[in-house]
């Protein structure tokens, strides 16, 4: 549902989300499995 506090719509939005971390950074992604959403750190 969003990486980074920015929404995800599609695969490209993802991508381009994605391109602008590097190895190192940490942020939030929000994912929702079923009727429950879920927030998790990671670190890239």
């Amino acid at each position: 549902m969003e990486l980074g506090g920015k929404k995800v719509a599609d695969l490209e939005t993802y991508m381009q989300i994605l391109g602008t971390f590097k190895t190192g950074d940490k942020t939030t992604v929000k994912v929702k499995r079923g009727a429950e959403e879920k927030t998790y750190n990671i670190t890239f």
